[in-house]
Parts: C-alpha cells; structure tokens; sequence
C-alpha cells in the first residue's frame, strides 16, 4: 500500500508504515509536512481462535508540520488502531478490558492529538472508554 503513495503524480509522501501485509499506516503529503517519525509500532497478540492469532495493531507517529496549526503548534501526534474484531465483539471481555486500558496509557503518555481506528464493533465505546481513563475526547465522526 505505501507503494501506492511513492506512484501518484504530482504529490510526494512522507509515510511509516508497520511491517506485514495488513500493517497500520501513516502518510503525510511532503507539501504540509517535514517529517513523520514513529514513536510506537505494536502488533499485540491477544489470542488465537481455529488455530489462527489474532492481533490488535497500534502505530503512533509525530508529524512535524511546515507552518503552525491552530491549537497544535508545528507537531501532532497521531495514532492509528485496529481492535481485532474477535477482541471488539467482547468475546474474550478480560482481554478487551486489558487492551482498553494499554492503549490509554499510550494514549495519554504519547499525548495524542489525534486518533483513528478500525475498532469493529467496540466503536460505540472508543469515546466512553477513553474518556473514563482520563483521556480527553473532543470529537468522534464515524
């Protein structure tokens, strides 16, 4: 997929990306942006069901911006999430619990402007679970 990208005409991409076929990514256009680093790339396994594991993936990257951006300054940190969706559909609810409370921790010691995710079917509980750890949560679109 990041091939992709380096292909389109006229635009340049700065871009991370986790290592496998199904890795999160991060892409800022080079017009906008100087860099983009990685500051966490996890692809945690949570369980293994019919023989196959299962992993949740978690990318958090520091982009620096060529001119400031209202509130954020020249830097945002963002972070990408996939919630695996045996986890989501809270078929193995301690583990669902644990991952809820790694990924705030992350979230506040990063201190993340901004997050996305494919979170299955937990979407409905991103703002409340967050927000109970702590975590402020201004907007979420879907």
């Amino acid at each position: 997929m990041a091939e992709e990208f380096e292909d389109r005409k006229g635009k340049r991409w700065l871009v991370v990306r986790m290592p496998g076929l199904w890795g999160n990514m991060i892409a800022a256009q080079y017009s906008i942006a100087s860099a983009v680093k990685c500051l966490l790339s996890q692809c945690m396994e949570v369980g293994s069901e019919s023989g196959r594991r299962k992993h949740c993936r978690f990318l958090i990257c520091e982009i620096t911006l060529d001119k400031h951006l209202g509130n954020w300054g020249r830097r945002i940190v963002v972070a990408v999430v996939h919630l695996n969706n045996v986890i989501a559909n809270g078929e193995w609810p301690d583990r669902l619990v644990w991952v809820w409370k790694w990924l705030i921790c992350q979230l506040r010691y990063w201190k993340v402007d901004i997050l996305m995710g494919d979170f299955n079917m937990s979407l409905f509980r991103v703002v409340p679970e967050l927000r109970s750890g702590g975590v402020t949560v201004d907007l979420a679109a879907w």
